[in-house]
């Protein structure tokens, strides 16, 4: 199973019609090659204080907004370090018992 994500940098109207066609291309490409996307998984990630948080779909169903993502560690929306340093504290703890 693969993760897959989908960045861009939005500060226009223009930018969030740009994901939005992106995403499109993606989901044809994942129906294209049968590799479809469980929706319920997906989610929309708002970086930054100043973020219109635009809403996104796939096929007609909104993806979730979330606070923090996991991947390569967890990222926080105002990518501040905090959550990463507890979940790591959190396993090293589990590790020792």
């Amino acid at each position: 199973m693969t993760d897959v994500k989908l960045i861009g940098q939005i500060a226009t109207e223009d930018d969030v019609e740009r994901l939005r066609t992106d995403l499109k291309l993606l989901i044809k490409w994942s129906a294209d090659w049968r590799m479809l996307f469980n929706i319920e998984k997906c989610k929309v990630l708002h970086i930054g204080y100043n973020n219109k948080c635009s809403n996104y779909f796939i096929d007609h169903t909104e993806i979730q907004s979330t606070d923090e993502e996991t991947g390569l560690g967890v990222v926080h929306k105002t990518l501040k370090a905090g959550n990463q340093c507890n979940k790591v504290v959190k396993e090293a703890y589990s590790v020792s018992y």
